[in-house]
């Protein structure tokens, strides 16, 4: 066999198993699990309180501007950003059970991978580097991986940086393109707020256009930057189809003070620090990206740059932009070690990706068609899909489980106190009997008295029971030696009615 021949067969051979070593690596992030944990689709808190909304939008045909699972909401103006995300969730549970959702979401994440390879090769990075995108990938994206609707956010994401990467020197952007671009982002509203980050990234690349068209004598207002100014503000406009109006547009903008005091407790959403582990490997990964774009003969363009700036800048205010960070930044740097590299070292670069270019080339499909084939194994295997089911798995062991299937088999139509991280599988498992009084809705609750309420109840802080009163709560659903239970059980008469041996739940003495 001729050497030619062998690397062929090398170069095949690779274009085979990397997908399949891919796909391996990603199935606790598909199953809905962070990496090094048990695969449980559900074992993020958020992910029971989304099937429930998808239910209750489905059953009621409507997107409600009420909502009827919490008894803490009455009079509120409820405004769901995620509200078609959780109908394809939802829809996807009847149709698999749970693992319909973990389906759905095997195809987010495949989604994901294959639009950021696609974006960096759109950019002109080699074979080789266009892979390692990868690597910011499986730090950010995959790592915070899950069935909740921010994953549609990753995707729809990685496909706006595609349809912007693609080679356009004359800042000409076609019609089509741009149709691509005003559909992905009409959808996108009605699947999740992460939408803005769409729209920032759409403002950011025209305002990026301007500058480059200035440098290099094309005019103050390019053909680029003038179309995606109108996808902007089609795309603004188009919540006027929207179940909530244009009041989801300014929500989404302003959802962060919309939490109030809870904003200090979301993780994901609180700013980084440079001496965490997670800070340090943002500059470092900026440090090598910076690096490559010095080291690049070519002229920086300022459209890629300026999305780049701002979304580094924004992941230190808020956690939860460092994935679109990653997304938006992996391919420029991917592009710019390219270039930088050909001029240094090129003959080695071009033989590693004549080696991996079919890799490369096939891995965005082939990683599409392993999540589906994946999903369609699921749905295949899957049981019977029973609204409101309660079972340990798929939710963790954490989980009030035991108490929740108690609560169903015992009937009746009383309001339930459980702990937050509680409150979608209680809302999931008791509607439409019982009304719960918080879940992880944290937005919709802050505008209310509810989290303020849960907070002096859960520490027992002065006032506590009369709150709880007030409430008219009739059953809590806590730890079987949380102090609020036996404080309630002990000095307030409440009596012991079920206790599995991890949770209680107390009831209300009769007046």
């Amino acid at each position: 066999m001729t050497d030619g021949g062998a690397a062929r067969w090398v170069r095949l051979g690779l274009a085979a198993v990397v997908p399949l070593v891919l796909a391996v690596a990603l199935l606790p992030a598909v199953r809905g699990a962070p990496l090094g944990r048990p695969a449980a689709p559900l074992n993020d808190f958020d992910g029971a309180w989304h099937l429930a909304c998808g239910r209750l939008i489905v059953e009621a045909g409507e997107v409600p501007r009420e909502d009827p699972l919490c008894f803490t909401t009455d009079g509120l103006d409820w405004i769901n950003l995620n509200w078609l995300a959780q109908v394809a969730l939802y829809r996807a549970f009847l149709a698999g059970g749970f693992d319909g959702p973990v389906a759905l979401a095997a195809l987010w994440l495949a989604g994901t991978v294959a639009f950021t390879l696609l974006a960096a090769r759109a950019r002109g990075a080699g074979a080789a580097l266009a892979l390692l995108t990868l690597w910011p990938l499986w730090m950010t994206a995959v790592r915070v991986h899950s069935i909740r609707p921010q994953a549609v956010t990753f995707t729809l994401l990685a496909l706006t940086v595609w349809l912007l990467a693609r080679p356009d020197p004359a800042l000409r952007l076609s019609w089509p393109r741009a149709g691509a671009l005003l559909a992905t982002l009409l959808a996108w509203s009605h699947l999740h707020g992460g939408f803005v980050f769409g729209l920032a990234l759409v403002g950011l690349d025209a305002a990026g256009a301007c500058v480059d068209a200035r440098r290099e004598g094309l005019g103050l207002l390019p053909r680029r930057a003038r179309l995606l100014l109108g996808v902007a503000a089609a795309a603004a406009l188009g919540f006027a189809l929207h179940p909530h109006g244009f009041a989801a547009l300014v929500y989404a903008a302003t959802y962060t003070r919309a939490l109030g005091a809870q904003l200090e407790s979301i993780t994901e959403l609180m700013p980084l620090s440079p001496a965490s582990d997670l800070g340090v490997w943002l500059l470092g990964y900026t440090a090598l990206g910076a690096l490559g774009l010095w080291l690049s003969p070519e002229r920086l363009r300022a459209r890629e740059l300026l999305a780049a700036a701002f979304f580094f800048a924004l992941s230190w205010k808020m956690r939860r932009a460092i994935v679109p960070f990653a997304l938006v930044s992996a391919p420029v740097f991917a592009a710019a070690w390219t270039r930088a590299l050909e001029g240094r070292v090129g003959g080695r670069v071009a033989a590693l990706d004549r080696l991996l270019t079919p890799t490369a080339a096939a891995l965005p499909a082939a990683t599409a068609a392993l999540a589906a084939a994946y999903g369609a194994l699921l749905l295949a295997l899957a049981g019977p899909a029973r609204p409101g089911q309660a079972s340990a798995p798929p939710f963790p062991p954490d989980a009030p489980v035991a108490a929740v299937q108690w609560l169903q088999a015992r009937g009746g139509d009383q309001r339930v106190f459980g702990r937050y991280s509680d409150g979608g599988l209680l809302v999931w498992a008791l509607y439409p009997a019982r009304r719960v009084f918080i879940d992880g809705r944290g937005d919709l609750h802050a505008r209310g008295r509810a989290y303020d309420d849960y907070e002096h109840i859960a520490h027992q802080r002065p006032g506590w029971t009369e709150r709880l009163d007030a409430w008219g709560v009739d059953l809590v659903v806590l730890g079987n030696l949380a102090p609020p239970l036996l404080a309630l059980e002990r000095e307030h008469g409440w009596r012991r009615v079920h206790d599995d041996g991890h949770f209680a739940v107390v009831e209300r003495p009769p007046p």
